[in-house]
């Protein structure tokens, strides 16, 4: 049963958002933690790759001062 109000402000604003899978709020927050935790685990992986090229500059350039 849809309220007065309820009718009111759907027709002002639309339906609420249903576009992804989740049914419930907690489920796609949880979708969004998970993203938000892959995002920084990949750019963690990004920054130690930099550091490794950089360090294998480094230690090539050592290697041909030596020789």
């Amino acid at each position: 049963m849809t309220s007065e109000f309820l009718s009111w402000f759907t027709a002002q604003h639309g339906p609420r958002c249903k576009n992804f899978c989740a049914d419930l709020d907690q489920a796609l927050a949880d979708q969004v933690l998970a993203a938000d935790l892959a995002r920084a685990e990949l750019e963690g992986r990004k920054l130690w790759d930099e550091k490794k090229q950089s360090a294998l500059y480094a230690w090539c350039a050592r290697d041909g001062e030596q020789k």
